[in-house]
């Protein structure tokens, strides 16, 4: 991204820049170019960058993407006290936002989707920074020095009213029976291609359970029950079948599906669709999961999330929004906890092919079990040290976590203190100064 920002990307940066500070009184004293000054009149100056990308530049290790100079000072002040930009940080905040990296040819991983091998963040070591929320910290204490010293007033804003930081608890119901002829049969798979030489235990432990009553998937009232103890509320994503092997094994038709959906709903629980893998570009595919999981819901389907995460920027997006989707929560890295837009916060995308801010918000995922324990193979002591310094950055930037949990992933044969980590962790988050968030919560505070 070479040429300067457009008036419509600035005013997608400035929107979100007013939901930390109430920009009402302060965009008065906005130029873009000393040639817009005016007598007697202080000024705040965001010099623009017509420049490449660059990524060998930071400040304090804070990366300046787009900067102007070799200054090492993000602001300064001249003898009248304007203020003035040393870099181009809503420029940098844009790329890194608007998700435009996704725009630009990339390896992508063996399904084809952008992958954090492929980020920036990756490349820079800040997928676990929200380098726009810093960013945006930056301007407001600048801006903050500049009312002092002429006198004027400015209004932060929170999201959390007296809490630090905002919590959404998701589960994507993916399956919901463990000991099934096809997962049988995929565990003699497993030891085929092994060469008949790993793998036996839990083709053992698959005949044994085969014909058993035990459904360890089926845990749905046990999680319902430890979350309204610590008083959270959840999101669930049904997943409407599709490709047998790689969508729903289970189907809406099942009384039992109906009655699992119908106890969320009473319990004040939110249900959303897990759009299928082919959906990611396929909008009549899209259609067709929303009518099915409408058909579970008592209120509109609002909120959505991409099996997988087979995500495709921005035609997944643009595709939901047609459908009327209000939100989103795909958007996060399967191989690394972290902001995939390196925001802490809910956003609205940008549709960059049509240059215009979309009505569709996104609730950027941050923390995925699979991707702990999976991608990136973390023990349980280094998921919760990573997990904990995750929680206070969200703290320190009064941020937004949103965590996926499936209600398949405590399984004590694979990951032996796995059920113990989950009750721990949502200890820890419950005892900490965050608010816990529904769907309608959401709704409301970007509204």
């Amino acid at each position: 991204m070479k040429e300067a920002l457009s008036k419509s990307k600035l005013d997608y940066i400035f929107y979100h820049l007013n939901r930390h500070v109430d920009l009402k009184d302060l965009s008065g004293f906005f130029i873009f170019d000393l040639s817009e000054k005016q007598p007697n009149k202080p000024f705040i100056l965001f010099r623009k960058s017509d420049k490449k990308l660059t990524k060998n530049f930071s400040i304090n290790d804070i990366p300046v993407l787009y900067p102007l100079s070799e200054e090492k000072s993000f602001f300064s002040f001249d003898n009248a006290y304007n203020l003035l930009f040393n870099h181009d940080l809503l420029k940098s905040a844009f790329f890194l936002l608007s998700g435009f990296q996704e725009t630009l040819p990339f390896n992508g991983d063996h399904m084809g989707r952008f992958a954090y091998d492929d980020s920036i963040q990756k490349e820079l070591g800040i997928a676990e920074k929200p380098i726009v929320n810093i960013y945006f910290s930056i301007i407001i204490d600048a801006f903050e020095q500049f009312c002092q010293k002429h006198n004027l007033q400015m209004n932060k804003r929170n999201y959390w009213d007296d809490k630090e930081y905002g919590f959404l608890l998701t589960h994507d119901v993916d399956r919901v029976d463990k000991w099934t002829s096809m997962e049988f049969k995929k565990r003699i798979k497993m030891v085929i291609k092994s060469g008949f030489t790993k793998h036996w235990k839990y083709f053992w432990e698959s005949l044994k359970h085969f014909k058993s009553n035990e459904n360890p998937y089926w845990n749905f009232e046990w999680m319902k029950k430890l979350e309204t103890e610590k008083g959270f509320k959840s999101t669930w994503f049904f997943l409407p079948e599709g490709h047998r092997l790689i969508d729903a094994w289970y189907s809406f038709d099942e009384p039992r599906i109906k009655q699992l959906a119908a106890f969320f709903q009473r319990s004040g629980d939110s249900i959303g669709m897990h759009a299928t893998f082919l959906s990611k570009e396929d909008k009549n595919v899209m259609a067709d999961n929303l009518k099915a999981v409408q058909k579970l819901v008592e209120n509109k389907v609002i909120i959505s999330r991409q099996h997988w995460l087979n995500f495709k920027y921005p035609q997944t997006l643009r595709n939901l929004e047609e459908l009327g989707i209000r939100y989103d929560s795909s958007w996060g890295f399967s191989g690394n906890i972290g902001w995939r837009n390196s925001y802490c916060l809910p956003f609205r995308a940008y549709d960059i092919e049509q240059d215009q801010m979309m009505d569709i918000w996104e609730l950027p995922l941050a923390v995925m079990d699979v991707t702990l324990f999976q991608y990136m193979g973390l023990s349980l002591k280094q998921a919760e040290e990573r997990l904990l310094k995750l929680i206070e950055t969200c703290r320190k930037y009064n941020g937004f976590l949103v965590l996926l949990w499936h209600n398949s992933h405590f399984d004590e044969t694979l990951i032996p203190g796995i059920t113990a980590f989950y009750q721990s962790l949502l200890d820890h988050i419950s005892d900490s100064p965050q608010k816990p968030l529904s769907l309608n919560d959401i709704v409301t505070i970007t509204s």
